[in-house]
């Protein structure tokens, strides 16, 4: 496609395109799967890596995450091939059960089917139980920095200052110090934002809606 801009007198703008093309529609550009899957996994591991390859996750919550792209990726290959054995199957109504061919390949997609609804439930309870296992220990550790936080600290952050600490720690492999830090410097930072859209609330009334 080719852009003419043409300036006149009247400051009007014209366009020249293809003749036939459709508006509002751009060709896509040809990627391989596989180039698109190693491009969309190497996204993922560098995501979960620093500057220098520096491990940012824990193994636990890495595993939640692996899980989900797997439990994702298993129900899209469950959709396509039930959708793939269904229009089979209403496309040939009755040769499915007269025609020897046709009823071999409807019989093979559909267990194509049934494997991929297996793989399915499989990768769904291995995300569940990774989600679980990796949930228990926040809380677990939770209930510790509960138990070691000083009086001082309760009255001026609530729990969840505390939760997000926890978070911090299961999830990014941060020592106790490094995620109360960062728990603590976030509540700060969201007391502000709230205290700089409403000017005019008191700074207990801030306190009550951020905490």
């Amino acid at each position: 496609m080719k852009y003419v801009i043409i300036r006149n007198d009247t400051d009007e703008l014209y366009h020249h395109g293809v003749k036939g093309m459709k508006w509002g529609r751009r060709k896509a550009q040809y990627t391989s799967s596989t180039s698109s899957k190693f491009s969309t996994g190497h996204n993922k591991i560098a995501s979960m890596l620093g500057n220098n390859g520096k491990k940012q996750v824990s193994d636990s919550y890495k595993r939640v995450q692996i899980t989900k792209s797997n439990y994702k990726q298993a129900k899209k290959d469950f959709n396509k091939s039930y959708n793939n054995a269904y229009r089979y199957s209403q496309a040939h109504l009755i040769g499915q059960y007269t025609n020897k061919k046709k009823k071999e390949e409807s019989d093979r997609k559909w267990g194509d089917t049934y494997d991929k609804a297996v793989a399915l439930n499989k990768a769904q309870k291995t995300y569940k139980t990774a989600k679980k296992e990796n949930k228990q220990k926040i809380k677990e550790t939770y209930k510790n920095l509960n138990k070691q936080a000083s009086t001082k600290d309760k009255i001026i952050y609530n729990n969840a200052t505390r939760k997000k600490a926890a978070k911090y720690i299961v999830n990014n492999n941060m020592t106790v110090k490094e995620a109360t830090a960062k728990s603590k410097k976030d509540a700060w930072r969201n007391t502000a934002v709230i205290m700089g859209a409403y000017g005019g609330l008191s700074v207990a009334a801030l306190y009550k809606m951020n905490h």
